[in-house]
């Protein structure tokens, strides 16, 4: 992920960021590191890990509540916080993920049964 503005101050990075802060794990040499998204955009993402450590420039896997799974590679680090660039940029006909969304596979929400749904 490119730095944040040029010298004039224009925006440099390719895709438009979302907020948001999303629970994932960055996976790779059989290590599950918990971290958080804290943006989100078709070619990359910016993770919080718990504890700074050293992630490796190679490939990793960004798998996040919400999201889903990424391939990435670290593309830079800076204390407990990385910038992710994914192996393939995610579709521009795809919709943005959702922040707010349920998890895949998340029960829907329960209902109140009255008298008149159980006799109709």
């Amino acid at each position: 992920m490119a730095s944040e503005a040029s010298g004039s101050g224009k925006e440099r990075r390719r895709h438009r960021r979302h907020a948001m802060l999303a629970v994932a794990t960055l996976n790779y040499d059989n290590r599950l590191i918990p971290c958080i998204v804290t943006n989100f955009s078709r070619g990359g993402a910016r993770v919080q890990v718990l504890e700074e450590q050293a992630l490796p420039r190679g490939d990793i896997v960004l798998e996040a509540t919400r999201l889903g799974l990424f391939s990435a590679r670290v593309v830079w680090q800076r204390g407990i916080f990385a910038g992710l660039k994914f192996a393939m940029e995610i579709a521009a006909d795809s919709s943005a993920p959702n922040p707010h969304a349920e998890p895949a596979g998340a029960a829907a929400p329960a209902r109140a049964v009255t008298g008149e749904a159980l006799h109709p």
